[in-house]
């Protein structure tokens, strides 16, 4: 299944969402669109299982996953930044004996976790920093069981085409194209994790975002393991 963030209606619809379910909004609020994904998805599934968020940075991904009542989470990135750790550690007050809220500092292409260790995986807005994709679809793969599901949302505009693929702090940065998208789908299809639904990619509406001089939507891809 592909889906697109088609305009400002729609961030609404997601943060109104988000706020019935009394959990975390994010700053930006465009996010918000990217956790209702997820956490729509989510509610209809038993709060055991385990959910790994990778490229976790500030941790805002997990902090819904655990106001929304999940009690399996760990959150991968290269760097564990302090607000990851304070939601940790905030999760623990909140209900200690019942939490399973771990970090790891670890390349999510190579997450160390233990095959077929995860029901459902997270990763927003990270691919497009220079994540190789065939490397990171095969570790999903890896650690997922089987029907296991994964969503994967990321920066995308249909035509996209510029030479300056970097951020104003020097980071990799690339929006996704039609091309690249089609891409990371035959990436994730050949690593064992094919669309949940096959589709064409569907038509960008409206400009959702502006962020560094660049104007753009989102992205998001769900891919499920098979049997």
């Amino acid at each position: 299944m592909i889906q697109i963030l088609a305009d400002a209606a729609e961030v609404d619809a997601a943060t109104s969402f988000l706020e019935k379910c009394r959990v975390h909004l994010h700053a930006t609020r465009q996010k918000n669109w990217d956790h209702y994904l997820a956490a729509k998805f989510l509610l209809n599934l038993d709060r055991t299982i385990s959910i790994a968020d990778l490229g976790c940075g500030d941790g805002h991904s997990l902090a819904v996953y655990q106001q929304l009542g999940f009690r399996k989470l760990v959150g991968i990135d290269l760097r564990i930044s302090k607000s990851a750790r304070l939601r940790r550690f905030l999760a623990f007050l909140r209900n200690p004996a019942r939490i399973n809220f771990s970090l790891r500092q670890a390349d999510i292409t190579a997450t160390g976790l233990e095959p077929e260790s995860i029901d459902f995986i997270s990763c927003v807005s990270v691919v497009e920093h220079g994540v190789p994709i065939g490397a990171f679809a095969r570790e999903c793969h890896r650690i997922l069981k089987p029907n296991g599901m994964a969503l994967i949302t990321t920066d995308y505009w249909h035509n996209w085409s510029s030479t300056d693929n970097r951020d104003r702090n020097g980071y990799e940065w690339r929006i996704q194209n039609e091309d690249s998208l089609s891409g990371m789908i035959t990436a994730f299809a050949e690593a064992g994790l094919p669309l949940r639904r096959e589709q064409s990619i569907p038509k960008c509406k409206d400009i959702t975002v502006e962020w560094h001089g660049r104007r753009y939507t989102f992205a998001a891809l769900w891919f499920q393991k098979s049997k």
